[in-house]
């Protein structure tokens, strides 16, 4: 290979490299913007923003969770997925499984009871099947579903082990949700940063695929190139 082939072949694997590094700061900055974001909204103790921001009023709400939606689990066991199935199918892990019939079409923000608890969320809006062991929180009466995601990230997880004395919680039970005490603006308000949160993940989500794809370009060059 003469020296100007391995010059390009350099030149072009640096700028991979750095494409790479300059996706993996912009997420960086966004996912710290996010964390920065939603303590100063819902780090006070109270439930109320740490901090005013112009624009919104400091006019919230003290509320329990079971008096602005329902909750209930579903019926299903994990065995019941099936490869390509037709709809969702929930289960007790971040990954999505798939079954050929469903239990709900709704809205609904669904929180598994067991493993990671407080970690895992998933926002779904239509027909899906779901995990005996997995919460659907829906019928949304005065609260912003995307708002209350929000609050379900940042919050729920300290909520669910303050009523643990060993620090840890092996699972979550009915009340849990029921009772948990929670504060919100007006639904206008809510709205507004319900939106803004899921713009903000969705541009992460973004910078996460453009990474992924990258990077996987790179290994195909490299196998290509030295295999």
């Amino acid at each position: 290979m003469s020296i100007n082939e391995q010059d390009k072949i350099g030149n072009l694997f640096h700028f991979l490299d750095s494409t790479i590094t300059l996706h993996e700061e912009k997420k960086h900055q966004l996912e710290s913007l996010k964390s920065a974001l939603l303590q100063k909204m819902f780090a006070n103790k109270n439930g109320y923003p740490a901090v005013r921001f112009e624009g919104f009023s400091n006019e919230w709400e003290h509320c329990k969770l079971g008096d602005v939606a329902d909750i209930t689990t579903g019926s299903r066991n994990h065995q019941d997925s099936v490869t390509d199935g037709k709809y969702p199918f929930f289960v007790r892990s971040d990954k999505v499984e798939r079954l050929n019939e469903y239990d709900f079409d709704t809205k609904a923000i669904l929180v598994p009871g067991d493993g990671r608890i407080g970690e895992i969320f998933h926002y779904y809006n239509g027909k899906f099947a779901l995990h005996q062991r997995v919460y659907k929180v829906d019928n949304f009466n005065g609260i912003n579903e995307l708002f209350l995601l929000g609050l379900f990230k940042y919050s729920f997880k300290e909520h669910a082990l303050r009523l643990n004395a060993q620090g840890t919680v092996p699972s979550l039970r009915l009340p849990m949700f029921t009772n948990w005490s929670i504060s919100v603006p007006m639904i206008t308000e809510q709205k507004r940063i319900g939106v803004f949160f899921q713009k903000l993940e969705q541009t992460i989500s973004l910078y996460d695929h453009k990474l992924e794809l990258l990077k996987k370009v790179k290994r195909s060059m490299l196998q290509a190139m030295f295999i």
